[in-house]
């Protein structure tokens, strides 16, 4: 017997308690508690709704049948008022849509039907239910004449309501659950076996007395099966495809097998440990390309005057060149996924303030230091901190200027994008 605790959330987790593989797909198991839970409650038919859709809509086939055996067995122990407001809305356009999708499966498919007609037929005399017994048409449903009863059927035996119990037996545990002590578990009457046959269309077997709606059923689209079939077609193809598309994994088998032409393990360490290494000098030189303020103009003829330790034998200042020429060398050499993947550790980040006591009294070109700043972070979010926390919001944000390497950068851009290291600089200038 499945025991649910008190909280917000009560019957959406009673139902799926309901709805997991703990229970058979026919099972009544929990039902009479789950209806007393809801009895107690107001407005609960919404809960339900989120309960039941979440699984029909999301779950597995097992799943779905499981949150339709649920809603049917709540239907049918519910009290009166629950059955009058249980088809929301929102549940209604769950089971159309679940009756008329391709992907559905057929046995789900089958299954909603049969359980719309049984309601069709059990409250299509009663005005204060046409509702819901119309929600067998609205599904696909075809409402026949045989369905239709010449006579008036005497109403449906209810069971007489017990007189309102005395205050129960109810125990509060240190977690606030609830404990009731005197509950009483109403024993269903065992159902009897079935006869079923074959189903003719789709070889499952079937119960004799739903057989000519079952066919029916199966017969409202004739293409259904093949599309159905070409549409799981697909989804393979296209998982093979997945599977297929990323040709480093071969690649590298076949470089582990091939020592004689890729080397051995070790080479590769070495070569990899070498690029790490030219990419690490390549940062280095970056830093001192000039980015067109005055404030590093000394420190990047310095650095263009000092030899240069990749060997190239070359000395010019970074002002020589024309300004294609020095984006070009200031642009960006890695994408920005790589250079995510092989820096993965925030950085520090020198943010040089610009220059324009004329404008405000805290521009005065100095440079804040931000420490602990992942390369995921954007352009504009260095802007917006150094506005807040240094400028004072003394400037408008429209009117700051952001510089990497010389070039205007864009506030969705991320520091990764720019291939920025720990210790990189990056300028502000303040524009009309």
């Amino acid at each position: 017997m499945p025991h649910f605790h008190s909280h917000a959330s009560e019957i959406e987790t009673a139902i799926d308690e309901l709805c997991s593989d703990k229970y058979a797909e026919t099972s009544y198991d929990g039902m009479g508690e789950l209806s007393d839970l809801i009895a107690s409650k107001q407005h609960p038919e919404w809960d339900v709704t989120r309960a039941i859709s979440h699984h029909l809509q999301g779950d597995s086939v097992p799943a779905q049948k499981r949150a339709l055996t649920v809603l049917e067995g709540l239907v049918e122990m519910g009290e009166p008022a629950f059955q009058r407001s249980f088809a929301t809305p929102d549940l209604v356009r769950t089971l159309r849509s679940i009756s008329s999708s391709y992907g559905t499966d057929n046995g789900v498919r089958r299954k909603l039907m049969l359980m719309l007609l049984s309601w069709h037929k059990h409250f299509m005399r009663d005005p204060e239910m046409a509702h819901v017994s119309s929600l067998y048409g609205l599904c696909g449903g075809v409402e026949r004449e045989h369905l239709m009863v010449p006579k008036a059927e005497p109403p449906r035996p209810r069971p007489a309501e017990a007189p309102a119990p005395e205050a129960p037996s109810v125990t509060i545990t240190a977690s606030g659950a609830k404990i009731r002590h005197d509950y009483v578990r109403h024993a269903r009457a065992p159902r009897a076996a079935p006869q079923t046959t074959v189903c003719p269309v789709c070889g499952d077997r079937v119960d004799v007395n739903e057989m000519s709606e079952h066919v029916r059923i199966e017969l409202l689209n004739p293409q259904y099966r093949e599309q159905r079939a070409s549409l799981e077609r697909r989804r393979q193809e296209q998982a093979s495809l997945a599977a297929g598309a990323d040709p480093s994994h071969y690649l590298r088998q076949l470089a582990g097998a091939r020592t004689d032409l890729f080397g051995a393990r070790e080479d590769e360490d070495v070569r990899a440990r070498r690029d790490a290494a030219e990419r690490e000098r390549a940062r280095e030189k970056e830093k001192h390309v000039w980015d067109g303020h005055m404030n590093s103009r000394r420190t990047a003829q310095q650095a263009q005057s000092a030899p240069s330790d990749a060997g190239l034998g070359k000395r010019a200042s970074s002002e020589a060149l024309p300004p294609p020429k020095r984006a070009a060398l200031a642009a960006p050499t890695y994408a920005e996924s790589e250079w995510l993947a092989m820096y993965p550790h925030p950085i520090t980040l020198h943010v040089h303030v610009p220059k324009a006591p004329q404008i405000a009294p805290v521009c005065d070109g100095h440079t804040e230091v931000l420490s602990g700043l992942p390369l995921s972070t954007t352009i504009g979010h260095v802007r917006d901190r150094i506005l807040h926390d240094t400028l004072h919001q003394a400037v408008g944000a429209s009117k700051l200027k952001m510089w990497v390497h010389g070039r205007p950068a864009t506030l969705r851009q991320s520091l990764a994008y720019w291939n920025l290291a720990d210790g990189a600089h990056v300028e502000m200038s303040v524009g009309k």
